[in-house]
């Protein structure tokens, strides 16, 4: 009786460790034949724009690095959400992917409890790819010369000027400035950036926080006039314009990101293939120069790394929408 039970644990026990090799055996086979077909890069912006064209650039790379056609499709719709339920509920093999924004992972999701993904539960990370700094400006023929300048006219007239912005990264970064900075200024509402600037340089508003590649050519023209940018650092595109810390607004650092995730439940070693594929493609100096000329500092990062800051920027984004009462439709 003894024996039969020291045999059947035996048995079970070699059972374990048998499948337990097969499991990882199965993964290595897996992680070298990926991938044996092409890549479908889905994205959540039109062709042709700051998104599309990073996406097509780090695209290119990774298609050399991999042997395989890396495709970008676009499927813009719902600010970001049409693409990203697509990737959420697409099948865990590595095959899709997605490049996301800022705002479908931190800033849509805290605005929105109804979303057909969930962030956290959906998604793999697995790169950044991007970081994008703002610049706060002005209009030329505005009296305000500094970040000093505009506080101390936002202070001297409470909810008299006027910030136009028309996406919610865009949002979210002037609100984070009115409450580092302690001023009250009014959000009119624009459909897109072009508007926004039109109604600046009209004087319809005072200032606004926008990209750097919409706002450059108005900044090199002497058209508007840029006060600070929203990074840590100074950055080369913009290197005698002062950051909103260095111009006396410390803790309302903001920069919009692009980053590739894959759909929940992808495996690790799908995951481990394509992270330094990523990592060495943002190191070519021609693609480096490329993503600098679009106004975006090229970045990769660990899954993990990409993971906290989806979380940590929720939460601040969270907290920002509360306190400013931001909400969906605005």
């Amino acid at each position: 009786m003894a024996i039969a039970i020291a045999a059947a644990v035996w048995r079970a026990r070699r059972a374990i460790v048998v499948a337990v090799a097969l499991a990882s055996s199965s993964g290595i086979a897996w992680s070298q034949s990926y991938p044996n077909r092409p890549i479908r890069l889905v994205i959540g912006g039109s062709a042709g724009g700051g998104w599309d064209v990073t996406a097509r650039l780090i695209a290119e790379r990774m298609q050399e690095a991999l042997a395989q056609p890396v495709v970008v499709d676009n499927k813009p719709g719902a600010d970001g959400v049409v693409s990203a339920d697509l990737v959420a509920k697409a099948a865990p093999d590595g095959y899709t992917l997605l490049a996301a924004v800022t705002s479908q992972m931190t800033m849509t999701p805290v605005l929105n409890d109804h979303l057909p993904y969930d962030p956290a539960r959906d998604f793999q990370p697995v790169s950044m790819i991007s970081r994008s700094p703002l610049v706060l400006v002005v209009g030329s023929s505005a009296p305000m010369r500094s970040v000093a300048e505009l506080i101390g006219e936002a202070r001297a007239h409470p909810g008299v000027l006027n910030y136009g912005a028309n996406t919610g990264g865009f949002v979210f970064a002037t609100e984070l400035f009115k409450q580092a900075a302690r001023v009250d200024i009014q959000r009119i509402p624009y459909k897109g950036t072009a508007q926004a600037l039109t109604a600046l340089l009209a004087g319809d508003i005072q200032m606004a926080i926008m990209d750097v590649p919409s706002a450059l050519p108005l900044i090199s023209a002497g058209r508007i006039r840029a006060l600070a940018v929203t990074t840590p650092r100074r950055v080369p595109f913009l290197a005698d314009v002062p950051t909103l810390a260095e111009a006396g607004v410390p803790g309302a650092d903001v920069m919009l990101w692009i980053a590739m995730f894959a759909p929940a439940g992808t495996p690790a070693e799908i995951v481990a293939r394509l992270q330094p594929v990523i990592a060495r493609a943002l190191e070519h100096p021609e693609l480096r120069e490329k993503l600098l000329a679009l106004g975006t500092l090229p970045e990769s990062s660990t899954p993990e790394a990409l993971g906290e800051t989806v979380r940590a920027e929720t939460a601040l984004y969270r907290g920002l929408a509360r306190r400013a009462q931001l909400t969906a439709q605005q």
